[in-house]
C-alpha cells in the first residue's frame, strides 16, 4: 500500500483488452501471459495507473513491492527474449528457456527505472519478491542451470546439479 492509501496489485493476463492507463510504461498488450501492475484508489473506485511489462513470450510476477521513494519493485520470470530491461543493469541478455527478472517501475507506472534479468543458462523461475524499507530487493527462485550470477563471499557460489 502506498503513503496515499492507493494499493499496488500486480500478476499476469491474457487479456489483450486488460486496463492501462495512457502515460503508463507499456499500454499496448504484446503477446502470450503479459504481466502487468496496476495501482488503485484507496476506496477501490479508480484505477489510478496501469501498465503491462511484458515481451513477446509470457511473464508472470511473483513479488511486489514499493520503495520509500513510492517506485514498484517487482520480480518475476519471462520466456521473452526481448523483454524489456535497461542499460547498466545485472545482465540484458536473456540466458536460457526462462529468466528470472527483478525491475523497478516509478510510483506513477510511468517509466522503467531498471530492469534486469537473473537467470543461468536453463528453465529459472522466480519464487517471490520482497522489498525492504531502505529499498533493497531480494528474490527467491529455483535456478535450473549454471549461469546465475552469484557475489563473492555468498554461501555456495557455483552450481553442482
Amino acid at each position: 500500500m502506498a503513503p496515499d492509501g492507493s494499493v499496488y496489485v500486480a500478476g499476469h493476463t491474457l487479456a489483450a483488452d486488460y486496463p492501462t492507463v495512457l502515460g503508463a510504461y507499456q499500454v499496448l498488450y504484446v503477446g502470450g501471459a503479459e504481466a502487468f501492475v496496476s495501482r488503485l484508489s484507496a476506496d477501490g473506485s479508480q484505477l489510478l495507473a496501469s501498465t503491462f511489462l511484458a515481451g513477446a513470450g509470457d511473464e508472470r510476477i511473483v513479488g511486489l513491492g514499493l520503495d520509500p521513494n513510492g517506485a514498484v519493485g517487482g520480480a518475476g520470470d519471462t520466456t521473452s527474449s526481448d523483454f524489456p530491461t535497461t542499460a547498466g543493469s545485472v545482465d540484458t541478455v536473456f540466458g536460457g528457456v526462462s529468466d528470472i527478472f527483478a525491475a523497478r517501475l516509478s510510483a506513477d507506472l510511468g517509466s522503467l527505472e531498471w530492469s534486469s534479468f537473473v537467470g543461468g543458462t536453463a528453465r529459472d523461475a522466480a519464487g517471490g519478491a520482497a522489498v525492504r524499507a531502505d529499498g533493497a530487493a531480494g528474490i527467491v527462485g529455483a535456478p535450473r542451470g549454471a549461469g546465475l550470477p552469484a557475489t563473492p563471499g555468498a554461501f555456495d557460489t557455483s552450481y553442482t546439479g
